[in-house]
């Protein structure tokens, strides 16, 4: 019964990938599974919050090759569903039910405000493609970058004082708060420590992902507001 709960528990937090509880359980640290548990409880997907990760591209499974951070909703995966403003591609995206995310292109041609527009679900960031032309918008006001590790010249300024200190002990959602009041952050690295759900939290701003070293011992959370 115990293994049961779990599970439900877990389907719960990633509701576009039921079928992930077994990965995780393998290969997730358990001090970021205990704190996806009990300090960030899962809640719908915005309708009007969409965070940006520039130039990210994240798409699904193609000629028997693995994902690169997404799931594919459009028919065949690699099709976009047209040419439009990026508002409009976001509208796109509120029609499919499990549509989390949108990866856009601009345009060759046709104006300078029109992208190509892919729908996606199952966004995960540590997986997509960096610093591409393309970026990604998730439909949430915070989105975790795995692994991500972002600090001055590698991503992201530091505004903390004094510089590389951090400003506290906490779990994410206290370290996303204390970002939130504080001017010109965009997001927060934070170092969990092993079985208790809490970490270090480090303030940043003018986020960059394409810059920040990848699959690290950290996190990033980028804020969409």
């Amino acid at each position: 019964e115990r293994g049961k709960r779990e599970r439900v528990c877990m389907c719960m937090i990633f509701p576009c990938a039921p079928n992930l509880f077994n990965v995780l359980s393998s290969t997730w640290p358990l001090n970021k599974l205990l704190n996806e548990l009990l300090c960030k409880p899962p809640g719908p997907f915005s309708t009007t919050n969409w965070t940006k990760a520039d130039g990210e591209n994240c798409y699904g499974s193609r000629d028997g090759h693995p994902a690169h951070g997404a799931t594919d909703l459009e028919q065949p995966p690699s099709a976009s569903c047209g040419t439009m403003p990026l508002a409009a591609c976001q509208e796109k995206c509120l029609e499919l039910a499990n549509c989390t995310a949108v990866t856009v292109r601009r345009a060759a041609s046709g104006g300078q405000d029109l992208y190509e527009c892919y729908r996606k679900t199952d966004v995960s960031l540590g997986h997509c493609d960096a610093g591409t032309d393309f970026d990604t918008y998730v439909r949430h006001p915070w989105v975790l970058a795995d692994g991500f590790n972002c600090y001055p010249g590698h991503g992201a300024q530091d505004l903390e004082q004094p510089p590389g200190s951090d400003c506290g002990t906490m779990d994410v959602r206290s370290c996303q708060s204390k970002c939130a009041a504080t001017p010109q952050c965009s997001g927060v690295t934070w170092r969990g420590s092993d079985h208790s759900g809490v970490g270090l939290c480090y303030r940043r701003a003018a986020l960059d992902l394409s810059r920040c070293d990848r699959n690290t011992a950290l996190d990033t959370y980028v804020w969409g507001a």
